[in-house]
């Protein structure tokens, strides 16, 4: 029983995230950074897991991972990663009524094991917590058959219910959370279905783009960009040797040659050549190259 624990620590991190929220921090209204949008010049304010090593190293291969993806809700905003726990990868916020807001965010980790396994150890976590969860049933994404289930909430708002697709493929779980308060949530029930069935996972960012051309500009942006971000970060260790790694990557990101000689091109390269492609696709695209960036090792 133990190999199943780790992966089922999302759906609790997730469960409990939304059960004593504080606030979700949503863009600006100067810089919205939407589904169907992207800043030229994005920069996330999370801060990138530690790394070790000597020497910047990560290649084309990072792009050629297997990926998940969904399609949001129309004007639904991104929220910023910071306020989100490490396991999920990406959070999209409506606006309701009232204070909570509606939302829906992505989470995987590895997991080996069957479905119904990983169903039986949801149950007994939530009935252990507290909550009361249900299982609805099997629901069809494009990524292939999956299970929805719910559970109900309380916070400092209110009766709060979230309802989970969880989808076991290839030696992962992809759990896509979607979450309103109770009594707000039939009101987005539409919305969330049609984004909780449009979960797909894609063999790699590359093998989306069919266009043999196309896809060559996007390796040769993406070979680019990473060049000019290991000798960002290698001069940027050596005028500052004493700087932590995460302070170097920060400071190198955020810097005027670099967004300038290297992100600013890259952004636009995607928003220019690709205009055939989803904004969606985009959005992820340019958030997915950002997160390798900091994974480099240094």
């Amino acid at each position: 029983m133990k190999k199943f624990i780790l992966p089922l620590s999302i759906l609790l991190c997730t469960i409990l995230f939304f059960a004593n929220a504080e606030v979700i921090e949503t863009p600006t209204k100067n810089e919205p950074i939407t589904a169907s949008s992207v800043p030229v010049t994005r920069i996330d304010t999370a801060t990138p897991p530690k790394q070790e090593g000597t020497n910047p190293t990560v290649d084309i291969k990072k792009l050629e991972e297997e990926i998940v993806i969904f399609t949001p809700p129309p004007s639904w905003n991104v929220a910023d990663s910071s306020s989100l726990p490490p396991s999920v990868k990406i959070m999209v916020v409506g606006k309701g009524d009232k204070t909570f807001p509606p939302s829906l965010n992505l989470s995987t980790e590895p997991y080996k094991g069957s479905l119904k396994q990983y169903l039986r150890i949801v149950k007994s976590m939530n009935d252990s917590q507290g909550y009361v969860w249900k299982d609805l049933g099997s629901i069809t994404t494009e990524a292939g058959p999956a299970n929805l289930s719910q559970v109900d909430t309380k916070n400092q708002w209110g009766d709060v219910r979230l309802m989970h697709v969880i989808l076991i493929k290839n030696g992962k779980v992809y759990i896509l959370t979607a979450s309103a308060l109770k009594d707000e949530f039939p009101k987005f029930y539409q919305e969330f279905f049609k984004s909780m069935r449009s979960l797909r996972v894609n063999k790699n960012i590359f093998e989306t783009v069919s266009d043999p051309k196309k896809k060559a500009i996007l390796q040769t942006a993406y070979q680019d960009l990473l060049t000019k971000w290991n000798t960002a970060l290698v001069q940027k260790k050596q005028e500052q040797p004493t700087l932590t790694i995460d302070k170097i990557k920060s400071e190198t990101f955020k810097s005027e040659q670099f967004q300038k000689s290297g992100w600013t091109p890259f952004v636009e390269t995607i928003n220019q050549k690709f205009g055939e492609m989803s904004s969606d696709w985009k959005t992820f695209v340019i958030q997915k190259v950002q997160n390798d960036l900091f994974e480099i090792n240094i």
